[in-house]
């Protein structure tokens, strides 16, 4: 099964229900959270409904707020592993070695920095998603707090004070 395939399988099994984020206080906390346990625990589904934003702004930070929460980390997985295998095989003819010569002990230690190296490839797949989303939430703050800024100094305009 691809890993796709397992995320939606994985994702349909358990779903976390959908958490609304429509304050700045909600965003903060959450960026909170997210920094304090970067790698640990399932976060939640988000969307954003952020009073004196566009809908169009709260739907496309929910839409990369969903794609972010969906990474799998495989693909910096297979860039990782596919990096480090061209590496090791160049390494390895340069050193004057050859596969008729090499023996199990080289195999062996191949196969252990791949899958290594996968791990290690996944696993700051994840960090990365995680760090996005933590960017995006801040955003998506600081963009409320502008607006909430900008309303305000309209609607003291428009009152005939000065700001």
């Amino acid at each position: 099964m691809s890993c796709a395939n397992n995320r939606m399988a994985a994702t349909v099994a358990k779903r976390p229900p959908i958490e609304v984020i429509s304050s700045i206080e909600q965003m903060r906390a959450l960026s909170r959270q997210f920094g304090l346990a970067l790698l640990a625990g399932q976060v939640p589904r988000l969307r954003f409904a952020i009073t004196g934003l566009s809908e169009a702004s709260n739907r496309e930070a929910s839409e990369r707020m969903s794609n972010y929460q969906s990474e799998c980390g495989c693909f910096a997985g297979g860039l990782l592993t596919g990096l480090f295998a061209i590496t090791f095989i160049i390494h390895y003819f340069v050193s004057g070695h050859s596969f008729v010569g090499g023996g199990l002990k080289s195999v062996a230690l191949l196969v252990a920095l791949l899958l290594g190296s996968s791990l290690v490839g996944k696993i700051l797949g994840l960090l990365w998603a995680r760090i996005r989303m933590i960017r995006l939430i801040r955003r998506m703050a600081a963009r409320a707090e502008r607006e909430l800024v900008d309303a305000v100094g309209l609607e003291r305009n428009d009152h005939g004070t000065s700001l």
